[in-house]
C-alpha cells in the first residue's frame, strides 16, 4: 500500500493485488506487459524445498477448494509470462538463488522474470527480515520516483536502512539496522538505468 501511493496509484487500484486477489489466476489474467514495475512482496521457495514444490516459484494466495500447489507462481508459470517491465522486484527470501546447470548457469526466478521480458529485477540472496525489507522497499521506490538510475536507489535505500533504527516486532525491542542482514540482501540484476 505504501509502495502504490509513492506511485500515486490508489491502494483499492485494480493494479493492486493484496490478499485474496494475489492468486496465480490473476496474474495470468492481467496484462502484465502494460506495466512497467511489478512488485512482489511474498514468500519465495526454492524447488525441492518442500514436496509440492517442484521448482522456484513466488508464494500467492491460495483460492479455497484448489491444492497448495495452485497458489506457487512457479518457474514454468513465470516464464509464459509476457512483460515488457522495466523493473521486477522480488520481495521474498532468497528469490535471487537457482540451481547451478551445467552449460546453462544459474536458473532460477530471476533468470525465468529475464526470459519472460523484464529488463531488471531486484531479488534477495538470503531470508529477510520482514520490517526492514518493508523499510528499503519504501526507501528504493521514493528514489526511483525522484528518476534515480535503479542501481543507485537501491545504493541510497541501503544507506537509508543501514542508519536507522526500528523497534522489530519479532524481538520486541529498538535495533538498529546496521547489520548487513537487514540492508545487503537484496541486488540487481540486469539494467541498472532510471525507470
Amino acid at each position: 500500500r505504501r509502495i502504490a501511493r509513492i506511485w500515486d496509484v490508489s491502494p483499492t487500484s485494480e493494479h493492486v493485488n493484496l490478499g485474496e486477489r494475489a492468486t496465480v489466476d490473476r496474474v495470468r489474467q492481467l496484462d502484465l506487459s502494460r506495466y512497467r514495475i511489478l512488485h512482489f512482496a511474498t514468500h519465495a521457495v526454492a524447488g525441492d524445498q518442500v514436496g509440492w514444490a517442484s521448482q522456484p516459484a513466488l508464494v500467492l494466495s491460495q483460492q479455497s477448494g484448489k491444492n497448495q500447489a495452485e497458489g506457487l507462481l512457479q518457474l514454468s508459470d513465470i516464464l509464459d509470462l509476457k512483460l515488457d517491465a522495466d523493473l521486477v522486484v522480488l520481495s521474498a527470501c532468497e528469490t535471487g538463488l537457482g540451481k547451478l546447470r551445467y552449460g546453462e548457469g544459474i536458473i532460477g526466478l530471476t533468470r525465468a522474470f529475464i526470459y519472460a521480458g523484464a529488463s531488471s529485477a531486484v531479488v534477495s540472496l538470503w531470508k529477510v527480515e520482514d520490517q526492514s525489507t518493508s523499510l528499503l522497499m519504501e526507501q528504493f521506490n521514493q528514489w526511483l520516483k525522484k528518476g534515480t538510475n535503479k542501481a543507485e536507489a537501491l545504493r541510497q535505500a541501503k544507506l537509508e536502512i543501514l542508519n536507522s533504527k526500528i523497534e522489530l516486532k519479532s524481538l520486541g525491542d529498538v535495533q538498529s539496522l546496521a547489520s548487513p542482514f537487514y540492508w545487503a540482501p537484496f541486488i540487481l540484476v540486469g539494467d541498472w538505468g532510471p525507470i
